[in-house]
């Protein structure tokens, strides 16, 4: 159960370079990391540098030294539930870490308005 709450909608916005879709996640409410969107990769990355920020934050724990656990995760003020990445030295380029199809895998519906750049996920 991700949020609890229904549904949760993010005002994205796309990279001015690279045209990626970005959400921006609060993570135990002191801090925002910018996470790519996308459909392709079966599981989710975050950045070595963004591993060690999480963690030495008390944000994240270490489950071995190329994956962590989000704790305290919300998008815009709505809580999802905590989620599992695998780290990488380097993910993209100025961005933290790329939601893949396991972050959507919580959600029974997507929806992604593309003249606004809003994304809903519904709960299950």
């Amino acid at each position: 159960m991700p949020g609890g709450s229904g549904d949760i909608t993010v005002q994205t916005w796309s990279h001015p370079r690279y045209g990626w879709i970005i959400i921006p996640l609060e993570i135990g409410g002191d801090l925002v990391i910018d996470m790519v969107l996308s459909t392709y990769p079966p599981i989710s990355y975050v950045s070595e540098r963004s591993r060690d920020t999480l963690v030495g934050l008390g944000f994240a724990e270490r489950m071995g030294d190329q994956q962590c656990l989000l704790r305290n995760v919300r998008i815009e003020g709505q809580r999802v539930a905590d989620f599992e990445v695998r780290v990488r030295r380097t993910v993209v380029q100025t961005a933290d870490g790329i939601l893949g199809l396991d972050f959507l895998n919580q959600f029974t519906d997507v929806h992604f308005h593309v003249p606004t750049l809003r994304l809903t996920l519904t709960d299950p």
